[in-house]
């Protein structure tokens, strides 16, 4: 806005006509411009009356400055040469200036003026839907610019609006969506129909129809056909031609049967209440071989009968004669057996296989699947004789006699046999014959102790080999003499684990225990003396008829040693050298030979 304008005629008091002519005309030129503009974009108009309002606000802010300025020129009334006072109010004008007359009084102050109104602004701006334009004021007020906009574009803002608020059409088929976003649904055809209810449009097409022009059926021969073809409507008729069913096609062959029933043509038919040959109902006569093919056959029957109940019987034919089963390899083969399940599922059951094949003849008790390894066991006079339980690893086929649990690969359980007016009790013989020479395995009742005799005075030898030779070692005769004939090392004596040591403390005569048969007693060092002395030797295998055998193993004297006395639990060694009286601590061997005196 011009300030030339607003000051054009009557200076300040004309400001506010002025200012309000000039907002009048910019609203017109707006009222204009948003009626160009708003068919294009109603944001736009909004953002423009937004501008307005700043300019607007510019420059009534500049207006207000250019008062204050104003005012601040402006003189006292009495400062002209000849002029006379001013008066209050604003019609005061300038007296004129005097060229040589003398300078006035200073004219009276005017009044202060009064506060300027606050000022106005424009807070929102929209057209409404009839298109007029309504301006928000600061102050409360909205002013109803008036139409802006023409009528047609006013509907078509409206329309846009409640596009953006209802979302764009979707187009569905039986309640699925098929596209989104759609601006124009065209239905072409007579037979298509929409039924618009708020919101939602349904579409309806209409079954099509139409007509057969010609249908025609074909069959093989032994088939015949009617009615064909169907040009419009009819029925078309299938039948039997009389025709034999070719046996590729699961036929015959042939047109009648003597049959009153079905038509056997399965590889593995099930017969019911057949008649094969000259068989009946309780017999089958076959010249030939009885042969059954595939896997998984059985033979299944009514087992009882009054002579062997619940068993199946083979006998034989021939009058008088005997019967055996006989079971063959085929060909090449030369593996036969049989094999008995106790269970109605053979991969589930324990299972006994007796068999023959080229190298053996063998009797296995085993099991498959969930079934369990069953003992085998035999039975004689009314009762079990021998049990042979299966095992694992090395245990496996424990013997059992007399026992149902053997415990070891050879276990034998029995009363015994009383053997003379002795308490031994014969449990086992071994022998060739039972007037020859035979090993007894037994015990004695009265003692609690294991026997093994022998028969006829004749004597056991203990053998053993070497290099492949067996030979005698020992031999106990039937009157207890015991010859060793043994040629090594250890001949007779204790092996080893049998020996200890054990050495004196403090002195020589301090005693030492060592509960062995054999051993090594180390004695005090000390020096050696002609003088006899003795210490005492605790053993808990010593008995008093047993006899203690005494050697000196090593030290630097020589010494005498002696048994002097023997009790049970323990032994005394009395001891002195033959002169030496060097200091040493020599060690004794003692061995224990187990003694009685009846």
């Amino acid at each position: 806005m011009e300030l030339d304008k607003v000051f054009k005629k009557d200076g300040v008091d004309g400001v506010a006509d002025d200012l309000f002519a000039s907002i009048n005309n910019s609203v017109s030129e707006v009222k204009q411009m948003q009626q160009r503009k708003a068919a294009e974009n109603v944001q736009t108009v909004i953002q423009a009356l937004k501008k307005i309002e700043t300019n607007i606000q510019d420059k009534y802010d500049n207006v207000t400055d250019v008062i204050a300025k104003r005012v601040l020129t402006i003189k006292d009334g009495r400062d002209g040469k000849d002029g006379s006072d001013g008066r209050n109010g604003r019609d005061g004008k300038d007296g004129r200036d005097g060229k040589d007359g003398k300078q006035g009084l200073q004219g009276v102050q005017g009044k202060n003026g009064e506060d300027g109104a606050n000022g106005v602004s424009v807070t929102n701006a929209n057209i409404d839907f009839d298109g007029s334009l309504i301006i928000a004021l600061s102050d409360g007020r909205e002013v109803n610019v008036g139409e802006v906009v023409a009528p047609d574009l006013a509907e078509r803002i409206k329309v846009i609006s409640t596009m953006s608020t209802n979302g764009a059409v979707g187009v569905k088929d039986e309640g699925t969506s098929i596209s989104t976003g759609v601006k124009n649904i065209n239905f072409v055809g007579a037979t298509v129909t929409a039924t618009n209810s708020g919101d939602d449009v349904t579409v309806n097409v209409s079954a099509g129809t139409g007509t057969v022009t010609s249908v025609a059926a074909t069959v093989p021969a032994f088939l015949s056909v009617t009615g064909s073809p169907v040009t419009t409507t009819g029925t078309l008729a299938i039948s039997l031609s009389g025709t034999a069913l070719p046996v590729l096609n699961g036929g015959t062959g042939v047109t009648t049967s003597t049959g009153t029933t079905n038509v056997v043509l399965s590889n593995s038919p099930t017969l019911v209440t057949p008649v094969l040959g000259a068989a009946s109902a309780s017999s089958l006569s076959n010249s030939g071989n009885l042969t059954f093919t595939g896997t998984g056959n059985r033979i299944t029957g009514d087992m009882s009968n009054g002579t062997i109940a619940n068993r199946l019987g083979f006998q034989t034919s021939t009058s008088n004669g005997n019967t055996i089963i006989t079971f063959i390899p085929n060909g090449t083969g030369n593996n036969a057996g049989i094999l008995l399940y106790n269970g109605t599922d053979p991969l589930n059951a324990s299972r006994i296989d007796f068999r023959i094949t080229a190298t053996e003849a063998s009797y296995t008790s085993t099991f498959l699947g969930t079934g369990t390894y069953l003992p085998m066991t035999f039975y004689a006079g009314g009762g079990e004789k021998v049990r042979i339980v299966g095992g694992t690893g090395s245990d496996v086929g424990f013997v059992g006699i007399g026992t149902t649990s053997p415990s070891d690969k050879l276990t034998v359980i029995s009363a015994g046999t009383q053997v003379g007016s002795t308490n031994f009790r014969n449990i086992a013989r071994i022998g060739l014959a039972t007037n020859d020479a035979s090993v007894l395995l037994g015990y004695d009742i009265s003692a609690g102790s294991a026997i093994l005799a022998s028969t006829n005075n004749y004597p056991i030898a203990f053998w053993t080999s070497s290099a492949g030779t067996y030979a005698e070692k020992m031999r106990i005769s039937s009157a207890g003499d015991v010859l060793v004939t043994g040629t090594g090392a250890g001949s007779l004596g204790y092996g080893t684990g049998s020996g200890g040591t054990v050495t004196q403390g403090t002195s020589r005569t301090t005693g030492v225990t060592l509960s062995k048969p054999t051993g090594a007693i180390t004695m005090f060092s000390a020096a050696g003396s002609v003088v006899a002395a003795t210490f005492t030797v605790t053993n808990t295998l010593v008995a008093a008829t047993d006899t203690i055998i005494l050697n000196q193993k090593s030290g630097t004297n020589l010494y005498v040693l002696l048994v002097t006395a023997v009790a049970a639990g323990s032994f005394n060694i009395t001891f002195y050298t033959t002169g030496g009286v060097a200091t040493d601590a020599p060690v004794i061997n003692f061995s224990l030979i187990k003694g009685v005196t009846a």
